[in-house]
Parts: C-alpha cells; structure tokens; sequence
C-alpha cells in the first residue's frame, strides 16, 4: 500500500523495513562467522615443540630391534630338547631332573640309582673294604649254646680268651681258651682250650676250625670224664674302627670222651678282637 511522502504512515513503514533489513544483516553476519571458524582451525599449523636440548656428555638413546623367537613346532620341539647341543643351553630346557621323564625314564633313574649306590660302596674306608691282619691280635668272646645228647639237651654259657697272630690278611692262627657252664649237671663247669685256624675268603666272611680238649664233656648222670676233639664255624667280622673287630660266629663242636661217648654242641659266639702291628721304624 502506498502512503502519501510526507505523511506519518509513510515515516513508520519505512523504520520498519529499516529494522527487518538490519536484523537479517546481522543474523547473517553471525552464521557466516560461525562456518568460518573450523576452517581456520583446520588451516592453521600445529606450533613446533622445542626438542629438549642434549648435554655434549648425552648421547641419545639406542634401542636394539627385537627380532621374533622361533620355536620349532610340536615334535621338533621335543626332540630338541632330549637332544641338547653340547655346550649351548637352550631356552626351554627343562631340569635335570624332569629330563628322565617320559617312556623309558623309570628304567634310566633306577639304573642311575644303582650306580651311585655301587659308588658309594667303592667309596667305603679301604679298612673296611680290605682290612689288615697281619700281626698280633687279641680277643675275647662269649659264647651260649647246648649240648646234644641221646637223653635230651643241656644248654651251656661261657666264654672264650683268644690270642695270636695274622699270617697274611686273610689268614690267622691262635688259640682260644675259657670256661664252660652246663647246667642241670653237678659240678658242670668245664676249661676248654683249642687252636683255631680263621680264614677270611671275602671281605668279613670267615671260616675256622679248630682242635683242642675239654676238662669235662658233659653227660648226665655219668662221671666227669675229659674230651678230645675240635670245632668247625662260619661267621662274619664287622670293622667298625681300623683296628677293632666285632665277630660273629656259629660253630658246631664235637667232643671224645675218654670213655667214647661223643657229645656234640652248637655254639654261638659273640666277641671283639683287636688287631696289633707292631711294625719296626
């Protein structure tokens, strides 16, 4: 509509388009400047950073690459390590111990076993392995057994002092002497005195007999009449120190009454005997 120049209505309408023009001028001014502010921020470089400053005494650091490891696969893996390189350890190579694992591994560590107890065997005191006999020795026993008779048993218990020398180290010769106690019979103790020859074929084990007489063989009821006769036995000498000897022995004893009955005994000894060497410096 149109309004005469110069009239009020005319004024108004004007200073409202003014205002609507201008709103609109700034409204777009607005989304303009708001567009144009990512792209200046995309288009403006990233400030430099000062690298730190290196002493002369500094040198920058070097790191070495780290090259992959290579494992063998599945049963290579296993093979290598049954079979080491001698000198080269290998990474994943398992205690000495869990190595004798798997198929054959219990009959290894038994044969192992027995190795090291036959090396422990070889290691013992050579006066225990090869004892020495030779020269004077002295001992002493006690000795408990029975007598064997048609009329039934009698026991006995007594003891025996021995003396003499070592032929060689596996041979001795001497003379044992005691007293004898049988029971059950009157006036039943009886002297013994025999020589006694002792062989040693291995290591402890002995072997020794003897000849020698009796005051008394006992028989009851019967007079006290003397024996002639002798003994074999076996036994075994333990060397606890490299002089001392504890012996044990069992030994079967036959005795000739003058009046010819044969009284027969089996005797178990127990005693020390302590060997001398008296060697000339």
């Amino acid at each position: 509509m149109d309004f005469p120049a110069n009239s009020e209505q005319h004024r108004t309408a004007t200073r409202s388009r003014t205002s609507s023009t201008r709103g609109v001028l700034a409204l777009g001014a607005v989304l303009a400047a708001m567009l144009a502010a990512p792209q200046r921020a995309a288009a403006q470089p990233e400030a430099a950073q000062p690298e730190a400053a290196l002493t002369p005494t500094e040198a920058p650091p070097v790191t070495a690459p780290i090259e992959p490891m290579v494992v063998p696969p599945g049963p290579a893996l296993a093979q290598d390590l049954a079979q080491p390189q001698v000198g080269v350890t290998h990474p994943f190579a398992p205690p000495a111990s869990l190595q004798l694992a798997g198929k054959g591994g219990d009959r290894k560590a038994k044969r192992k076993a027995r190795r090291a107890r036959l090396d422990n065997r070889r290691d013992v005191e050579s006066f225990q392995r090869e004892p020495e006999r030779k020269g004077f020795y002295v001992g002493g026993s006690f000795a408990g057994g029975t007598s064997m008779l048609r009329q039934g048993f009698v026991p006995s218990i007594g003891h025996r002092v021995e003396m003499g020398g070592g032929l060689s180290d596996r041979v001795t010769l001497g003379v044992a002497g005691g007293l004898t106690g049988h029971q059950g019979i009157h006036k039943g103790v009886a002297g013994v005195a025999d020589v006694v020859l002792q062989g040693m074929p291995w290591r402890g084990l002995t072997l020794r007999v003897g000849v020698g007489v009796s005051s008394h063989a006992p028989v009851p009821n019967r007079l006290r009449k003397p024996g002639l006769g002798g003994l074999a036995g076996v036994g075994w000498e333990f060397r606890p120190l490299e002089k001392l000897a504890v012996a044990l022995s069992v030994d079967y004893d036959v005795r000739v009454r003058t009046d010819g009955r044969v009284v027969q005994a089996a005797v178990l000894n127990l005693g020390l005997r302590a060997y001398l060497d008296f060697k000339r410096h």
